[in-house]
């Protein structure tokens, strides 16, 4: 597309180093900047769930005065699966020791 549709289309003749035309038109930018904000949203939602699933595992410990291993707290960290973590959480409430923890599950 060439003249001066092309301007109102929002094609422009050059990119921003000289390279091909490109397509930069308000809806296109708003779109893009809308799909990347709900990109990080969800992404930073699921790292906070996550999180917060480890610690309360890990907390549980805690409040109830006993002292989690480094190897079991890494082992806690390591699971990305909040549904993992739900899993655990009931046991930590009950079991005599943190590697007890592991071992239950099998």
């Amino acid at each position: 597309m060439t003249g001066p549709d092309a301007e109102s289309a929002g094609w422009r003749r050059s990119g921003p180093r000289g390279s091909s035309p490109y397509i930069w038109h308000e809806n296109a930018r708003r779109s893009r900047l809308e799909a990347a904000e709900r990109c990080f949203t969800e992404g930073f939602e699921q790292g906070r769930r996550e999180r917060l699933a480890q610690s309360i595992v890990l907390r549980l410990f805690y409040r109830r005065g006993i002292d989690a291993p480094e190897s079991v707290r890494r082992k806690v960290r390591a699971s990305r699966d909040p549904d993992e973590q739900e899993r655990r959480r009931s046991p930590a409430y009950e079991v005599r020791g943190p590697e007890a923890l592991f071992c239950a599950e099998g």
